[in-house]
């Protein structure tokens, strides 16, 4: 109501007021869908995400074509009804700090590479919206669907989920050539490195659902902490990118060399982390390295 109002009011504080108490909802609508999805297994889990992102893209191609006050009650309701279909399969078990003394392989910890993954591969998506105009948003928006549709197809076909390690490779490369050809002096090469840059963000966007509904299964008592620390740097990970795109796009008018120099920097750093802090990561053997608790006395009293 707060955003709506704003909007309606064309009032500034109310319009952020309301953006932030949306944002927040949309945050506990996400945790909530995660807490839900990891009561399937990993198969139908796989399945689920690959088709949900389909679906995202195809309400998008049909939001083009709503009028704006429809869209707007589309992107507040949405979550709303998602929130209230997994709300009664999104149970939590007992809390994680009941298992982490006692047994740590049940838990993964908050300082694990697989946070750095997500801050870094979000980072690159959210380059790619700050360095996007109006003239292209359309183009870079439906640009993601190319790896929904690839992995889609893979699971359709196949029937299982899909490699959280070889889509993580595929986004990778995607990123690192968007970072090259987005300075380019060459027509639409901006363009074109914000799409390729959208396209490796989408891909490891699907990776990050995959894995954290993963370990929720693995440990139902830790998911919660899990979807909320996973997605809470994946959010910080996109807003610092967005604040460097903004900050690239101005320097792309100004300073072409310096935008150069900003961009192939980030290409180094998805690089280096990929050469070395990747190295002997594996997405599989991190997810299997967390192990379900062992209830104990104490803990299942509390329960």
């Amino acid at each position: 109501l707060l955003f709506v109002g704003g909007v309606a009011s064309a009032s500034w504080a109310l319009l952020c007021i309301g953006a932030c108490v949306v944002s927040a909802g949309r945050s506990v609508s996400i945790v909530v869908v995660g807490m839900a999805l990891s009561r399937l297994t990993l198969d139908q889990a796989g399945l689920c995400i690959a088709f949900a992102f389909l679906a995202e893209y195809a309400i998008g191609l049909v939001a083009w074509l709503m009028p704006v006050h429809l869209e707007l009650f589309c992107f507040l309701a949405f979550p709303l009804i998602a929130t209230l279909i997994a709300w009664r399969w999104a149970a939590a078990g007992p809390p994680p700090a009941d298992y982490a003394v006692t047994q740590p392989h049940t838990t993964l910890p908050l300082s694990s590479r697989l946070f750095m993954c997500l801050f870094l591969f979000r980072l690159a998506w959210g380059f790619s919206l700050g360095i996007g105009n109006e003239e292209t948003v359309t183009l870079v928006d439906f640009a993601g669907l190319v790896p929904v549709v690839g992995v889609a197809l893979y699971v359709l076909i196949l029937q299982r989920r899909f490699s959280s390690d070889r889509v993580t490779l595929l986004a990778t490369l995607f990123i690192v050539a968007g970072f090259i050809a987005a300075p380019a002096d060459a027509p639409f090469a901006l363009t074109g490195g914000t799409v390729l840059l959208s396209m490796g963000g989408t891909a490891f966007n699907m990776v990050t659902w995959l894995v954290l509904v993963a370990l929720a299964v693995r440990n139902q008592s830790g998911a919660v902490a899990m979807f909320s620390w996973g997605f809470g740097i994946a959010s910080l990970g996109t807003a610092t990118g967005k604040l460097l795109g903004e900050f690239g796009r101005s320097l792309a008018a100004s300073d072409a060399a310096g935008f150069s120099l900003l961009a192939g920097a980030l290409a180094v750093a998805i690089v280096a982390f990929a050469l070395f802090g990747l190295r002997s990561f594996s997405f599989a053997e991190t997810i299997n390295g967390v192990v379900a608790p062992v209830p104990t006395p104490d803990v299942a009293e509390a329960a």
